[in-house]
């Protein structure tokens, strides 16, 4: 039993080891005699323990608007020789509150588990992990939520690890069962990289899988230098879209998304990717290729980002972008695919060579690109080329029966969902599309000839092509039912145009005017 005064201890001093109540029974030993203090079932507001003391803050239950303090504090004296156990308390204590109703602070200390200090602190110091780490304080208090309002939750531990050079937080339940961490002030999290760090990368996914599992739940990740953020479903709403971020401490609710709290439209599935959809471990090596291809001498890191990007509204294939940038502003991406492979790169505007649709490589170009996004057998009603983009006319997938264009740009596409071509091309039907592939072949065999042929016909020495149209709807050639290429020429001011078949005939010739 504990005795309170000054106790000499036997043998000489440094015989015996001080004692630290992170460590076997002592805090439960400890708190067992300050309860005899107090001498009631004590609904305390918090606890504190470091090695030598333990003080608790309980209510006085015959003034419940009271709280009282008491102490136990072990002192050691004269190089341990004297050995001192100081007891004191009821002391009274100003509060000040920030959720100012106090019942809501209180918690029976019974609930308490001072059995389990030992394990919580040994649990703390493995898991911050690092150099010469050892326990410092414990504060039990029922957790502070400040938002919507200051409220409390449920009892929490606060374990502090430190050492001279580097300190850690580990939280723990009522029974000491540590639940997560804070390792901001570690040299671990100081140093973190994620650009390139594969294992530490891995870690946090590891624990964003342990929250999210293994369903599609991600809208879009942005990477970050030490965490990730990202907007997904909330595991436990998952009508909800809220934003995230997840780090060495673990994965932590920001609030809502973006367009993403009550009321908000519902996204697809198909939207949504899991976190083992990708090959986290390709980071670096896609960083560095990004830096390779781009070449921007003085561009730096921008931004890493994961996603389904849409088009026409549909998702489209997940996919990684990283940006380089300098001071000035120039910069580029490199998409790549979930595994790491390269999928497009889009130079900087320096670098940039721009493609000219009226050449038979940049209408090949331009194809490719079109196929590749609506298909290889995509069906148009007509496709015009400016000499920098192309116009494409085709079926609105998401109203059946009516007509849209979509804007290629060189290398990219926009998307344009509000315009509406049915009223131009009234009474189209299945006659009227036609195959990418019947137009390919011809383009890039026959295209140079006709714009060739074009300029004799008009009789044109200083002219230039406005822009090439190829259709196969009778609205716009009522006596040829066949795929045709009309190709317009300008000059001084004047305008005029030749069409032909696929085979490179003349189907018709409107001379200047």
């Amino acid at each position: 039993m504990l005795l309170a005064g000054l106790v000499m201890l036997s043998g000489c001093g440094g015989d015996r080891k001080q004692v630290n109540l992170f460590e076997g029974t002592a805090a439960q030993d400890l708190m067992t005699e300050l309860s005899k203090k107090i001498g009631h079932p004590a609904r305390a507001l918090n606890v504190d323990i470091t090695p030598l003391s333990l003080i608790v803050r309980v209510q006085d239950p015959a003034q419940p608007s009271h709280i009282d303090e008491y102490s136990l504090e072990h002192e050691y004296v004269l190089n341990g020789l004297y050995h001192n156990v100081r007891v004191s308390g009821p002391k009274p204590v100003q509060l000040t509150l920030i959720n100012e109703n106090l019942e809501e602070n209180l918690f029976d200390l019974s609930e308490v588990n001072m059995a389990g200090v030992a394990e919580a602190s040994k649990s703390a110091v493995d898991r911050t992990s690092f150099e010469d780490g050892a326990v410092a304080t414990i504060h039990i208090q029922r957790e502070l939520f400040l938002m919507p309002s200051a409220h409390c939750g449920d009892v929490e531990w606060e374990i502090q690890v430190k050492s001279d050079r580097e300190y850690a937080s580990a939280y723990a339940d009522a029974k000491g069962r540590v639940n997560r961490l804070n390792l901001d002030g570690t040299n671990r999290a100081k140093n973190l990289n994620l650009f390139a760090d594969v294992k530490e990368t891995q870690h946090i996914v590891g624990m964003m899988r342990e929250v999210f599992g293994s369903a599609p739940g991600i809208l879009k990740l942005h990477l970050n230098k030490n965490f990730l953020g990202f907007d997904a479903r909330d595991p436990q709403k998952p009508k909800r879209l809220m934003s995230f971020t997840a780090n060495l401490n673990g994965v932590l609710m920001r609030g809502d998304a973006f367009n993403g709290g009550p009321g908000a439209p519902q996204l697809p599935n198909d939207r949504f990717f899991a976190v083992d959809d990708v090959d986290w471990s390709r980071i670096p090596e896609m960083i560095e290729q990004a830096q390779l291809k781009l070449e921007i001498p003085k561009g730096g890191l921008s931004a890493v980002t994961l996603d389904k990007p849409t088009f026409e509204g549909n998702a489209q294939a997940l996919r990684w972008t990283v940006e380089i940038r300098d001071a000035e502003g120039e910069n580029g991406e490199v998409e790549f695919d979930p595994k790491g492979a390269v999928m497009q790169v889009k130079l900087p505007k320096s670098r940039h060579v721009r493609v000219n649709m009226f050449e038979p490589d940049g209408a090949g170009k331009a194809i490719l690109g079109i196929k590749k996004r609506f298909g290889p057998h995509a069906k148009l009603i007509e496709l015009r080329f400016d000499e920098h983009r192309a116009t494409i006319t085709a079926a609105n997938p998401k109203q059946p029966g009516r007509l849209r264009d979509f804007l290629y740009d060189e290398d990219h596409f926009a998307d344009f969902p509000g315009t509406d071509m049915t009223p131009f091309y009234r009474g189209f039907g299945a006659e009227s599309f036609f195959d990418l592939d019947e137009i390919e072949t011809a383009l890039s065999s026959k295209l140079a000839q006709m714009e060739k042929t074009t300029l004799e016909r008009l009789k044109i020495t200083e002219g230039k092509i406005e822009f090439i149209t190829i259709t196969k709807h009778p609205k716009m050639q009522p006596i040829n039912r066949k795929v045709t290429v009309e190709i317009r020429e300008e000059s001084a001011g004047k305008n005029g145009w030749v069409t032909f078949d696929l085979q490179g005939n003349v189907v018709s010739v409107a001379p200047l005017g």
